[in-house]
């Protein structure tokens, strides 16, 4: 735990704890997974869920986040979802997240350990929770950080910051259109739209300059003037750049309320320990998603909450020196969970 508290606290200043190995290993079909250990033998094991980005853990912030549970003793896989990589919720996203949950979970148990813990990240909260439900022998318990139980609201508020928690960060909205294109009646067009909003994401994600007003237009724009005239402003609405979100929102989200894409009754079915934390300025799902997780949880199943001003959606965040007391004690109270979550306890 002490090594989760150096590596995790602000006084590690964003270093990287050395000399722990990371292996990727291929799983079949073009599915593979990251593979992070430290020295000596673990005492335990992560399953870590990246959210839609398309480096997903070799993302520096996941990659770093993997290390630092591999140097507290923990051995790490990490899957690359094909859909999260294309910025995309899909339903066999869970099948793919469990072709490496299953023989990871069967190389702990030969190692004398408890089934690992799941700790998903912003939208891997949705394929770790049904994975959870439907594989419960094989995790010891699940740990959601920036995750979100109504998906429809939480899309909303990337898009418009309507949820009345914080303004969203505006370089999302192209990864939201990205999940709204099967239904917004492009036709052949929909493989243009698609490689315009992924291309506006790897130009623009990771740049906090282009947050600033009037910032990103060159680049949608130079993007849009590659597409039919006809669909340029389209692309604009989903990169927030033209008016017209809502009425998209209004007509499209409803399309989305499919049992696959609602972990409610996923997490109401689940039977192992769940650690929720999100960070209270997130920007992108709001915090108000951690109450509703919450809430969704059967009555008795033990549950860990923390609410945050020291991590953000994206690592760390500013932390106010008035609330630094506080805020020392939730992240302390936090890590002990991480720590123990792998052996089915909580703190």
């Amino acid at each position: 735990m002490l090594k989760l508290a150096r590596w995790l606290g602000p006084w590690s200043d964003g270093l990287t704890p050395r000399h722990i190995r990371r292996e990727r290993r291929a799983l079949g079909d073009g599915h593979a997974t990251l593979r992070f250990s430290g020295p000596g033998r673990p005492r335990g094991a992560y399953v870590v869920v990246a959210g839609m980005h398309p480096d997903g853990a070799e993302d520096p912030r996941l990659d770093r986040f993997c290390r630092v549970l591999a140097a507290a003793g923990f051995v790490v896989d990490a899957p690359l979802l094909r859909e999260h990589l294309r910025l995309r919720l899909h339903p066999d996203t869970p099948t793919h997240l469990a072709r490496a949950l299953l023989p990871f979970a069967d190389e702990v148990r030969a190692l004398g350990l408890p089934p690992p813990a799941m700790f998903s990240v912003s939208f891997g909260s949705l394929p770790a929770i049904i994975a959870a439900r439907a594989h419960p022998s094989a995790v010891s318990g699940l740990a959601l950080f920036g995750g979100f139980a109504d998906l429809g609201a939480s899309m909303r508020h990337a898009v418009t910051g309507t949820s009345g928690h914080g303004a969203p960060d505006p370089l999302n909205t192209p990864a939201i259109f990205l999940n709204l294109l099967p239904h917004l009646d492009a036709g052949d067009d929909a493989p243009l739209l698609e490689w315009a909003w992924l291309a506006m994401v790897r130009r623009t994600w990771g740049r906090p300059e282009l947050k600033l007003p009037g910032a990103r237009g060159p680049v949608a724009h130079a993007l849009a003037a590659t597409l039919p005239a006809r669909r340029r402003e389209l692309f604009l609405i989903g990169c927030g750049l033209a008016p017209g979100a809502d009425e998209v929102l209004d007509r499209v989200l409803p399309l989305l309320a499919t049992e696959h894409a609602d972990p409610r009754p996923h997490l109401a079915a689940l039977t192992r320990p769940v650690v929720i934390a999100h960070g209270r300025d997130d920007d992108v799902i709001p915090v108000i998603e951690a109450t509703k997780l919450e809430a969704a949880l059967p009555p008795a199943l033990p549950r860990r909450v923390f609410v945050t001003g020291m991590y953000g959606h994206t690592g760390a965040a500013k932390l106010d020196p008035r609330a630094l007391f506080a805020e020392l004690q939730t992240m302390l109270g936090l890590v002990r969970a991480l720590d123990r979550l792998p052996g089915g306890g909580l703190a």
